[in-house]
């Protein structure tokens, strides 16, 4: 029963915003028809409300360019950024509607805005499944760092193949340490698949099969190799998760800077040139 209270405790900390978001945009939506009975002007309302939380929301981004600065914890910046996007997403359907509206200009700023809209709900999933990757066995790297880790591994793991003693015994091991274990090390990190890491995973288990079969200086070198062939599976798994983290923020980032570009364009039509 305890367990399954501290259990119920941490999918409570983890998700609190998010379910919190949604109870807001629920109530925001059953109270549109009021909104639009209490004011003539509600189209005007919720577009002046959407700019607002678009400009608290981009404060996001320049927290997290400045990351040294004493603006508040960056867990609590991402909190309330998951929320006021999806009170984001309520004021846009007030404001637009669910279905694309007339005109070239409004459609691609609507076109635009649910684009960002959907990157920020996807963004909510990965941040939550991803950094279970990073966090699995190992210090978190730099995502530029890991191709040079990984280039090291294989350097090493080479040296080591090099200071084998040459003899009919050990022959078959060394044939067998280049063509399996430094073939899977020295492979390029992967962002696609698993594949690398299945290889690396494959080329253990056969390591540790024939380790309690060797003796004196190729045992040493075959414990040093598996402890490489464990580090080169963590960055594996680092590499896949950042590298889509970051691909998501370049998407959404991206998105959300054209669509704030054309919805000044939009104000500048609508209030400027009352178009």
């Amino acid at each position: 029963m305890a367990h399954s209270l501290v259990n119920w405790h941490r999918t409570w900390r983890k998700w609190w915003p998010e379910l919190a978001a949604l109870i807001a945009v629920v109530l925001l939506l059953a109270a549109e028809p009021v909104i639009a009975m209490w004011s003539d002007r509600h189209g005007v309302a919720t577009g002046w409300f959407l700019c607002a939380l678009i400009v608290i929301l981009m404060l996001y981004g320049v927290r997290k360019r400045f990351p040294h600065l004493p603006l508040g914890v960056a867990s609590g910046w991402r909190k309330w950024h998951t929320m006021l996007g999806w009170l984001a997403m309520a004021a846009f359907l007030l404001h637009a509607g669910p279905l694309p509206p007339e005109g070239v200009l409004d459609t691609v700023l609507w076109s635009l805005f649910v684009s960002t809209l959907q990157m920020g709900a996807v963004g909510v999933v990965l941040t939550r499944v991803l950094p279970k990757d990073l966090d699995r066995g190992g210090q978190r790297q730099l995502f530029e760092r890991l191709p040079g880790m990984a280039w090291a591994l294989s350097t090493r793991c080479k040296t080591l193949i090099d200071t084998l003693p040459e003899s009919p015994t050990s022959a078959p091991v060394v044939r067998y340490y280049r063509l399996r274990v430094l073939g899977a090390l020295s492979r390029p990190l992967s962002w696609r698949t698993r594949l690398n890491e299945r290889r690396l995973k494959r080329a253990l288990a056969e390591l540790q099969a024939v380790q309690k079969h060797l003796a004196g200086a190729t045992y040493e070198v075959a414990s040093e190799v598996a402890q490489l062939l464990v580090t080169r599976t963590e960055l594996e798994r680092q590499y896949r998760a950042l590298y889509w983290l970051r691909l998501w923020v370049e998407v959404h980032l991206s998105l959300a800077v054209a669509a704030v570009l054309v919805m000044l364009v939009h104000i500048l039509a609508r209030y400027g040139f009352r178009l």
